[in-house]
């Protein structure tokens, strides 16, 4: 065989191996979330880049929310011949982002054909369809998900978020408790319980949750304090309703500020409400 064609196919093969060995790199700074990098050392291959790694590059893209750079990176995937189904995943997720819903559903239903025993295909579909504002259509998606991984966090999550909009309070409610118990550091899903108990007139229940809450380091204090102020005052706990409410002004929450003034003070800017003293009847 001719020398110069074995130096040429030993070259190429050198290149494979250094390419495959760079992706394996990428994708272990992916997993730690370098997705700055991983862009920057793309940028010095000037473009000298397998449909493999361009998907990469896309995925970290849409990780740091430059939603029209990973478009255009997938595009490029794809044109450059990436078999690889998660391009359409993955776009189809981009897509749902940019609000092109036709497009995302092209791109979602073309990997379910080929995965559909993927639960992420049928959630990112339900997704779609309530973004859509189609809660029937998104449920079908949901349940489908959730009879794939019974453990679907965020399955669970966006069908209460379903039956809140149809007004299903208790379905709702047992979804959020299942987010809680799967993941309990998802405090929004306990303050979902607790509106849910609010809407079904399950006053102390939502006081309970919410004081419990009060006491994590949740991130929204102020929605939960207001909560808890709509839930006594529905009570007709009209003390405590106010307590919330300023302890929920003294954080920025203007809705409460405005609660507190208009119910919680009379025109003289007097409290309404005072708490009664032991030998007061």
């Amino acid at each position: 065989m001719d020398r110069r064609l074995l130096a040429i196919g030993f070259l190429l093969l050198t290149l494979d191996v250094f390419a495959q060995s760079e992706l394996a790199e990428w994708r272990a700074l992916y997993d730690r979330n370098r997705f700055e990098q991983i862009i920057a050392e793309s940028e010095l291959r000037k473009g000298d880049l397998e449909a493999s790694e361009i998907l990469l590059i896309a995925d970290c893209y849409q990780k740091l929310g430059e939603l029209h750079s990973a478009l255009t990176h997938y595009n490029q995937a794809e044109r450059k011949g990436c078999a690889d189904d998660k391009l359409y995943l993955n776009r189809g997720i981009c897509f749902i982002a940019l609000q092109d819903f036709d497009s995302g559903v092209i791109d979602l239903t073309s990997y379910l054909r080929k995965n559909e025993n993927d639960p992420a295909a049928y959630y990112w579909l339900g997704e779609l369809e309530y973004r859509r504002m189609e809660n029937k259509f998104s449920l079908d998606y949901l349940d489908e998900a959730i009879k794939l991984d019974s453990s679907y966090r965020d399955a669970y999550f966006l069908r209460g978020a379903n039956y809140v909009e149809l007004r299903r309070y208790q379905l709702a409610y047992e979804d959020f408790a299942e987010v809680f118990q799967l993941d309990p550091e998802m405090h929004r899903a306990k303050y979902y319980m607790a509106m849910c108990a609010v809407e079904m007139t399950q006053y102390e229940t939502a006081i309970e949750l919410l004081s419990e809450l009060i006491l994590e380091d949740t991130g929204f204090p102020a929605d939960v304090f207001s909560l808890r102020a709509e839930a006594h005052y529905l009570q007709r706990e009209y003390e405590e309703a106010c307590a919330d409410w300023e302890e929920a002004a003294n954080l920025d929450d203007a809705g409460a500020r405005e609660n507190f003034k208009q119910v919680c003070k009379d025109k003289s800017g007097k409290p309404r409400f005072r708490k009664k003293g032991y030998f007061q009847f």
